[in-house]
């Protein structure tokens, strides 16, 4: 019974949230939209501290809720990678990136700092998500040069 309640509290808040922020990725890009989700996190630690205690719950193969967590998470994913290659088409982000890499490369910053944030007193996300973005760029503007 718990684990439905969790399930039921995660979707309404993971998929209002995407829903909710999804236009910033249609007129801003994939990168906007993940840095909105990060700043909603910060303004609700209690739901991004759920978040990753799902993520827990996803990696165990005997949790009841488990399949519903990896798809949950699979789709987000793939959301992002779509938006990354919308956002190469559209030229907001450099053609040499590829965009499944550059999901991967985002998710994993977006959940570190969210991570961070939760157990170090001085974090700062934002500007964290900022300076890391602006180097990954770099590196995919490099590949369609080495490319």
């Amino acid at each position: 019974m718990w684990e439905l309640l969790v399930v039921a509290v995660i979707d309404r808040w993971n998929n209002g949230s995407r829903l909710a922020l999804w236009p910033v990725a249609e007129r801003d890009g994939a990168v906007a939209y993940l840095r909105a989700r990060l700043e909603a996190g910060i303004t609700d630690p209690a739901l991004v501290r759920l978040r990753i205690a799902v993520l827990s719950a996803a990696s165990n193969p005997g949790h009841p809720a488990a399949g519903w967590f990896r798809t949950q998470y699979t789709r987000a994913f793939e959301d992002l990678t779509l938006a990354l290659v919308r956002d190469v088409v559209a030229a907001r982000e450099p053609r040499g990136a590829s965009p499944r890499h550059a999901a991967e490369q985002l998710m994993a910053l977006f959940e570190g700092l969210q991570l961070q944030a939760m157990v170090r007193d001085d974090a700062e996300p934002l500007s964290g998500f900022d300076r890391a973005v602006a180097r990954m760029r770099v590196g995919w503007a490099a590949a369609r040069v080495d490319a």
